[in-house]
């Protein structure tokens, strides 16, 4: 009977055992799934930021291919001929590109960011990175043209003129590494990604 009763204490005890265990691990797969639910949608965030700021790459490089070329023929006008005359592109005004790191951000403050492989946040990092040297670049511009003389007529075109090489340059740079970036983020979050 002592035995009988003892078996039947043993078998609860392993129920319970058995039950806490299924419930830990129930416990887990749930935090699992709901880290791994963060982690697409913080990722589905920064490839939404991604495409954004490469549409605005991939439309602002040909305007400062453009406006490079116009304000290089401007300067030889002037050197040349002695006219001053203002390109086309000067009426179209600046096309600063105005570039968020949000989603990024978000990202990296998250509880998830360590669950991301090291080669995505490598491509992160170094396409943000490159993000913050673009905008530099343009504001040192800016406070160059604002410093400029109008009546320096030569110094102004060439300064704009080297200014929308840099930037075109620039964004050559972040369309490289806003593709690099897309291509390791799971398929799904780029389907949508613009190609060019």
């Amino acid at each position: 009977m002592m035995a009988g009763r003892a078996g039947r204490v043993f078998a609860e005890v392993g129920l319970i055992v058995v039950g806490v265990l299924l419930a830990l691990a129930l416990d887990s797969w749930r935090e699992r799934e709901a880290q791994a639910a963060t982690l697409q949608s913080l990722l589905s965030q920064v490839a939404d930021e991604v495409r954004t700021h490469r549409a605005a790459c991939a439309e602002a490089i040909a305007f400062h291919r453009k406006a490079e070329t116009q304000y290089a023929a401007a300067s030889d006008l002037l050197r040349l001929e002695g006219r001053f005359e203002q390109p086309e592109v000067a009426a179209e005004g600046a096309r600063e590109l105005r570039l968020s790191d949000a989603a990024f951000q978000a990202l990296l403050n998250s509880s998830v960011v360590d669950q991301l492989p090291p080669e995505v946040l490598i491509k992160l990092s170094a396409a943000y990175q490159e993000q913050e040297r673009y905008t530099a670049r343009n504001q040192v511009y800016f406070a160059t043209v604002l410093a400029t003389d109008l009546m320096d007529g030569l110094r102004f075109f060439r300064l704009n003129q080297y200014w929308a090489a840099e930037m075109a340059e620039g964004e050559a740079r972040l369309l490289q590494r806003y593709d690099a970036l897309l291509s390791e983020l799971p398929s799904e979050l780029t389907a949508s990604a613009p190609g060019g």
